[in-house]
């Protein structure tokens, strides 16, 4: 693998580039060929699922067990890099390692797995290198734009026009996080989907007032909760020819509509459902509650889901195309 240190210029027409996203739900390699200008053609992808923000919901440290598991994944990504020529590997990690209270162990264990240092990514970073992915993707303009990115452990938040970024945050509302804390039944109970809304209202309550204060033209999300729950309802109302590949209008009464389907079904019969997730069918009736109820409490109407999101940003980043994201 090469030289991370090289200008933009001097790397080529293309560089085949990994991101390693060491996240709260699963650990997923990207493989992509960029460009120095930022075009990014996906090559290969891998994800292994984890649920390391399940674990942390009730243990302030991640167990032995669960970072052998992980040193297991970082080897098998590894090599498929290898495998597929990869000259430059990115691996960050987010919400789950960050907050775990033995962070510089676990990052530790798998540098050393991945011959190289782990970067622990800060969810203003985060928020932020989703932003500039979100701003190459949707070519939004001038638009004033709501980012999202819903993870397993965390939601980040970014608000802007542009590729200026004017405020960030991350919250606590993960979907394995408020799965492992609210949801003990399936169908899920009315209870616990009451629980899980009020409890993202509350946290939300800052960045309402932000939110109300600032307005917004659009609103745009990415993750893997988002992108299954996407796909689900792309099977019911299919693209619009006047979207691009890999990007979709999601209504809120759409959203709406699906997010009482899925709490009312048992997973057998979510597994039936076409387009439905295997990896996430458990995770999804609360990941709809979240989108719906954060939709409801910012006065979103649609979502415009990208295919583009925190690994892209890195890339980006590497290609030195992102100003400031790490400020």
């Amino acid at each position: 693998m090469t030289d991370q240190s090289r200008t933009p210029a001097d790397r080529g027409p293309k560089q085949r580039i990994g991101v390693l996203d060491l996240g709260s739900t699963s650990f997923h390699l990207v493989i992509a060929d960029a460009s120095p200008t930022g075009e990014i053609d996906r090559v290969n992808r891998r994800r292994v699922m984890n649920r390391l923000a399940e674990v942390l919901a009730t243990k302030k440290k991640l167990p032995k067990a669960e970072i052998r598991d992980a040193e297991e994944v970082c080897k098998e990504l590894l090599e498929l890099a290898r495998q597929e020529s990869v000259e430059v590997l990115l691996p960050v990690a987010t919400a789950a390692v960050r907050e775990s209270a033995n962070a510089k162990k676990i990052v530790a264990h798998l540098s050393k797995v991945l011959e190289q240092p782990v970067r622990v990514l800060s969810g203003i970073e985060e928020a932020r290198l989703i932003f500039a992915s979100f701003e190459r993707r949707l070519q939004w303009g001038d638009a004033r734009v709501l980012a999202l990115d819903l993870g397993g452990g965390s939601l980040e938040v970014a608000l802007g026009h542009g590729s200026t970024v004017e405020w960030e945050d991350t919250l606590s509302l993960g979907t394995a996080r408020l799965a492992s804390l609210f949801v003990s039944k399936d169908p899920m109970r009315k209870k616990s989907r009451a629980a899980i809304a009020a409890h993202v209202k509350k946290q939300l309550k800052t960045v309402r007032a932000k939110v109300d204060e600032a307005g917004f033209d659009l609103a745009a999300a990415t993750g893997g909760t988002m992108g299954a729950l996407t796909r689900l309802l792309m099977q019911r109302s299919p693209q619009s020819n006047a979207e691009p590949p890999g990007v979709y209008r999601v209504k809120r009464s759409h959203l709406k509509e699906l997010e009482k389907e899925l709490v009312a079904s048992k997973n057998e019969e979510r597994l039936a459902m076409p387009a439905m997730s295997v990896r996430r069918s458990d995770l999804l009736p609360t990941g709809a509650v979240i989108l719906a109820t954060v939709c409801r409490e910012l006065g979103i109407k649609s979502l415009t889901h990208s295919d583009w999101g925190l690994r892209e940003g890195v890339i980006l980043e590497y290609l030195g195309l992102i100003d400031g994201a790490g400020s």
